[in-house]
């Protein structure tokens, strides 16, 4: 298995560990933070090991230092595999959402509470709440997301 993939899971595991055990018992906007946090840095690692592999396979000369310029130019060097690019538009979506939710003006609420959340206020999308039940739901989003890419990886 490609070590982007080993370290990919291993942020998955402090996503998981986070979201079972330190949120369920301290219920703060902190961890929920910290969980997008680690959330932004899975899509990183997969973002930055295909552009690396790319890179190796002399796709591309260098791996740009911007986040945007990364992914745009992940987009370009998937686009003749379908099922490949779609998969990458849903790592990228997600990336760069979770990144503005995350550097965006917030308010806590229930703090301490079964629904502890925090509300993003970001220009384009309006008020955006971040709960225990969101980030659940796309933790198991990403699990199941890395699952394919690894079983299309492999039969390549």
């Amino acid at each position: 298995m490609k070590q982007y993939f080993q370290d990919s899971k291993e942020e998955l595991k402090r996503v998981d560990h986070l979201i079972y055990v330190s949120l369920k018992y301290t219920r703060t906007v902190d961890v929920l933070k910290n969980v997008l946090e680690r959330m932004i840095n899975f899509y990183e690692i997969m973002i930055n090991g295909k552009l690396e592999e790319f890179k190796e396979e002399r796709k591309i000369d260098e791996v740009p230092a911007q986040p945007v310029k990364k992914c745009e130019q992940l987009l370009t060097l998937t686009q003749n595999d379908v099922q490949r690019n779609a998969q990458f538009k849903e790592v990228i979506k997600n990336y760069l959402r979770f990144r503005k939710l995350l550097r965006s003006d917030f308010d806590s609420i229930n703090e301490y509470r079964r629904h502890v959340a925090f509300i993003a206020h970001t220009d384009d999308e309006g008020d955006v709440e971040i709960h225990i039940d969101f980030v659940t739901d796309h933790y198991k989003f990403m699990q199941t997301l890395l699952e394919e890419l690894v079983k299309v990886d492999e039969q390549e």
